[in-house]
């Protein structure tokens, strides 16, 4: 269910949440913990945490500073079921008699989200966050993982402290290939590697970027980074590209199978991407039955993803030519459809 602020009378709950950023601090990335009075939503304070988890004198500061302005406890404390600070929180409830309530992630979706789209705004209008404020990075800013979540280019750490504190370079420098700036581009991946080293992610974003006009670099780069990485699934995206757009068929799915068997599964923007594509490749290798497998597939990961829908109707299920039973959708993808 749901929290709503209605559900409570002032001061009865707080609620203790981490915000989604891709901000930095000095370079580091930066998780940002709010404490907030669950009748009101008014915001008591916040926490910048570049570790892990909040430090004990730092939580127990922001508590404090509520209590000034109420002057008196809640009777519960709200936090998330899987956020890493939990245990930090629990401390806190216990030392000052506040009963827990551990809720899933979701619950809070609906309270938290005018205070993330005013943060987003905010940092959107300063310089905290890169100048450029392009529709691409905003469409980033949508689809980066969450701090805890297993890295993208599945190097087995978490997205914070992997890939995380070079996101702001990798968008630039990908906003700047996408315009045609090749050399821009370059200057960005070199910040990047500068201040990370030599990744497979990053090795995989120069052959992006070298692809405008050397296939001899773009796979020198590619394999680069799967000698730094064998799974990694950016790398066996692209080589999937290559063989799609030269209509090798059977290598191109082979390469996006080992791609989405990279992908975390939390990673839900590029395995719908992944399997959209197997689905394109299935399709043009006349494997008709694998590509509604595959689109069906990427569907269960964004299912309000148009492109996947168009592909299922056009190809699938408004084709007349092929058999009833195979025009039918699957049970599993049927009630997202509607």
């Amino acid at each position: 269910m749901k929290i709503q602020h209605n559900h409570f009378r002032v001061n009865e709950a707080w609620i203790a949440s981490r915000l989604r950023t891709l901000d930095t601090v000095a370079g580091d990335p930066i998780d940002l913990y709010i404490l907030m009075d669950a009748a009101s939503g008014y915001v008591f304070g916040h926490l910048l945490v570049i570790d892990e988890v909040p430090s004990t004198e730092d939580t127990q500061a922001l508590f404090e500073k509520a209590y000034t302005a109420k002057r008196e406890w809640p009777t519960k404390l709200i936090v998330a079921k899987l956020d890493p600070a939990l245990p930090v929180f629990q401390a806190r409830a216990d030392a000052t008699g506040i009963t827990l309530e551990v809720v899933p992630t979701t619950y809070l979706e609906d309270i938290l989200r005018p205070i993330q789209e005013s943060y987003e705004g905010f940092m959107t209008n300063t310089a905290v966050v890169a100048s450029r404020n392009s529709k691409e990075q905003q469409q980033a800013r949508s689809m980066v993982p969450d701090s805890y979540d297993p890295c993208p280019c599945a190097s087995d750490k978490k997205f914070k402290f992997c890939c995380k504190p070079v996101f702001g370079e990798i968008v630039e420098a990908m906003c700047a290939f996408e315009e045609g700036r090749q050399k821009e581009a370059i200057h960005w991946l070199d910040k990047a590697r500068g201040r990370v080293g030599e990744t497979a992610e990053i090795l995989c974003r120069y052959a992006i970027v070298y692809s405008l006009d050397s296939q001899a670099k773009f796979h020198e780069y590619i394999q680069r980074a799967l000698e730094k990485n064998p799974k990694h699934p950016r790398a066996h995206y692209l080589i999937g590209l290559d063989h799609s757009e030269h209509e090798r068929f059977e290598e191109a799915a082979d390469a996006y199978e080992r791609a989405i068997q990279g992908y975390p599964a939390t990673d839900k923007f590029h395995l719908n991407e992944t399997w959209n594509n197997l689905g394109n490749v299935y399709y043009r290798g006349n494997r008709v039955r694998e590509a509604k497998g595959a689109w069906e597939k990427a569907l269960t990961y964004a299912p309000h993803d148009e492109l996947t829908r168009r592909n299922l109707r056009t190809f699938i299920y408004d084709n007349d030519v092929l058999p009833d039973e195979l025009r039918k959708p699957s049970a599993f993808v049927a009630r997202l459809l509607l």
